[in-house]
């Protein structure tokens, strides 16, 4: 077979090599060699410049595996998680202030909140703080208006 290199499969999956060599790695090396180190290296001289290709020799009709996959955190690289996370909820929490306002034009601020917990509690329970700064955004940028 072809061997690629770590930093290939990194550029061709955009990924970080460090994952890349990660999931190579336990792929190579274990009870059940995959993958073929090309140079075969020892585990521990594994770096990004190393040649992986799939062990041809390998044959076992029987035995299944659960390839591993990436997880979001090494998906978004650059961005955390959980600043993701806050992003997209911040986002919901103003759409269903924005629908619950236009819908009924004027409300008392508890509410308001109890109708946007009502709204996005099958999404995820939003916190009063939250809400609050959100109707405040919503506020400076014009879509809403306080009485006086």
């Amino acid at each position: 077979g072809r061997a690629v290199s770590i930093s290939d499969m990194a550029t061709i999956y955009n990924m970080e090599e460090s994952h890349v060599k990660k999931h190579l790695v336990s792929l190579a090396v274990g009870k059940f060699k995959l993958l073929d180190v090309a140079d075969h290296l020892d585990p521990a001289a594994i770096s990004v410049d190393t040649k992986f290709q799939v062990n041809t020799a390998f044959k076992k009709p029987t035995r299944r595996f659960k390839l591993p996959n990436p997880s979001l955190t090494q998906l978004l690289s650059g961005q955390s998680v959980d600043d993701k996370i806050k992003q997209e909820r911040v986002a919901h929490v103003e759409a269903a202030v924005v629908r619950i306002m236009k819908s009924r034009k004027s409300l008392m601020f508890t509410t308001l909140v109890g109708s946007v917990v009502g709204q996005l509690k099958l999404l995820f329970q939003p916190q009063p703080n939250t809400i609050a700064s959100c109707v405040d955004q919503l506020v400076l940028r014009g879509y809403l208006a306080r009485d006086s």
